[in-house]
């Protein structure tokens, strides 16, 4: 990973050009195996055992660079003009290796197997027009971008050549109102180019009742996204309020199209597929509380979506709501205790036009708390504690999982180090959920965790940018 910056100033004027050429190389393997029993259904109402026992390789290698050359001239009044140029290319090769294993041996499996080549590269070019005034601050620009693929499949007559050209407007506004309130608009517009997993026409078995494959054939999102805050801040009373509103209007969406058998398999393929929107909203406000020495935050978000994708063929369009709470209460004198507690909500709603039978809603929780002891200048105990809620009618009697951990901390070389030891999951509760929803379903995932266990972590810090001694909360 590298980069390379040359700036030059031509006159006190503040005309200037800057030039930019950056590079990354990342080498990923990956090996694994897979081994699977699936159970079916067959047509005479027995059931249709199928063992998978493989081994897959994945090595791949990916070269970014790229270039930019900016003129910045000022026009006087406060009023700037950017020209700028840029070019940028993703070069990646993969080579993924199947091999069915029978009794032990392993056996190439040509039709998983699959080696390519592939070079996006973008080439963009445009201007940009700002005006900063005491209390307005405003731009415009417009961009033009040319993107294009070349891709390889090697050892097949396959190849995947597309390109395209965009124009991306952007716009962005800032007034400030006096030294703590300022409001804030920004409009911008942008592409998502398909992934690479989702343009190569390959069989991805990892869940064999879920097989993914590629399609060549896909092109870019268009997406046009609008943002504005408001923030205020009171220097006398310290009470804060930051309130938002984001918009996204997405064109020529990229979603998935599933074909469901009679048996409940799935087959999965990217397409595109119509106009999906998002927007959320919410804003937070903090306020201390004297008579109790504290901090009180309150936080709040609502967000709506809409999504579609293809059901057997099928349209189907998904709304889902979330409605996110918080609420955080600190002490504010931290020389010798630092301690918060706090509790999260969360509810979710997902509804679909073709079964209603399948529209979900839950409501997850989260309580939390932590606390901090600067016993000496250089000696800190630390506990903290986590207990997760989780919604019991839809997905049924569970345990809740409850988090503890702990910590001792000393402070070395003039605060410089630090030697702390680690106690994480001491209940040793962990195992591992996540739960998600998406425009096609809700997921509740659990991954193999390390558990109870105790970690010992030496830090130490370099140059002359340290926290002044004397005060423990001040030092974190």
């Amino acid at each position: 990973d590298g980069r390379f910056t040359f700036s030059k100033r031509f006159n006190q004027a503040g005309r200037s050009i800057i030039a930019e050429a950056w590079g990354n190389l990342s080498k990923p393997d990956q090996l694994s195996s897979l081994a699977s029993s699936t159970d079916l259904a067959d047509a005479q109402g027995g059931i249709l055992t199928r063992d998978l026992l493989q081994s897959q390789r994945r090595e791949s290698r990916t070269l970014t660079t790229g270039q930019r050359l900016a003129l910045t001239e000022p026009l006087g009044g406060g009023s700037v003009l950017e020209i700028f140029g840029q070019h940028r290319a993703i070069s990646e090769d993969q080579d993924y290796d199947v091999r069915d294993l029978v009794d032990g041996v392993g056996i190439p499996n040509t039709d998983l197997s699959r080696a390519f080549e592939r070079t996006y590269t973008y080439l963009q070019g445009g201007t940009r027009f700002s005006r900063n005034t005491s209390g307005l601050r405003w731009v415009v620009g417009l961009e033009v971008q040319t993107s294009d693929l070349q891709g390889t499949i090697i050892g097949r007559d396959e190849s995947i050549d597309n390109g395209f050209t965009n124009v991306l407007p952007s716009a962005n506004l800032r007034y400030q109102f006096n030294q703590g309130s300022n409001f804030t608009i920004n409009y911008r517009t942008s592409t998502r180019d398909p992934s690479l997993n989702e343009l190569q026409p390959f069989v991805d078995n990892t869940d064999p009742l879920r097989i993914y494959a590629g399609n060549p054939d896909l092109t870019p999102e268009y997406q046009h996204s609008l943002r504005t805050d408001f923030r205020r801040f009171d220097q006398f009373s310290f009470r804060s309020i930051y309130l938002y509103a984001n918009v996204g209007y997405n064109r020529n969406q990229i979603v998935q199209s599933r074909v469901v058998d009679a048996q409940g398999r799935q087959t999965v393929m990217p397409v595109n597929l119509g106009d999906g929107w998002n927007a959320n909203v919410g804003g937070s406000y903090g306020t201390p509380i004297r008579s109790l020495g504290a901090q009180l935050d309150l936080d709040y978000g609502y967000s709506r979506s809409l999504g579609q994708e293809l059901v057997n063929a099928v349209e189907n369009e998904s709304r889902t709501t979330n409605h996110n709470v918080g609420l955080r209460l600190q002490n504010r004198a931290k020389e010798v205790f630092d301690v918060s507690v706090g509790a999260r909500w969360g509810f979710t709603s997902v509804r679909y036009s073709i079964n209603s039978a399948l529209d979900q809603s839950y409501l997850n929780s989260t309580y939390y708390g932590e606390g901090t002891w600067f016993v000496s200048e250089s000696w800190s105990v630390n506990a903290n504690a986590n207990y997760q809620v989780f919604d019991q009618e839809l997905f049924g009697p569970r345990d809740n999982i409850f988090l503890l951990g702990a910590s001792i901390g000393h402070q070395m070389f003039h605060n410089r180090g630090e030697i702390r030891l680690y106690g994480v999951d001491l209940l040793n509760e962990n195992n591992g959920i996540s739960i998600s929803s998406t425009s096609s379903y809700i997921r509740q995932r659990q991954a193999p965790t390390l558990g109870r266990r105790v970690m010992l972590q030496f830090s130490y810090q370099l140059g002359s940018n340290l926290a002044p001694a004397g005060g423990g909360g001040r030092r974190r």
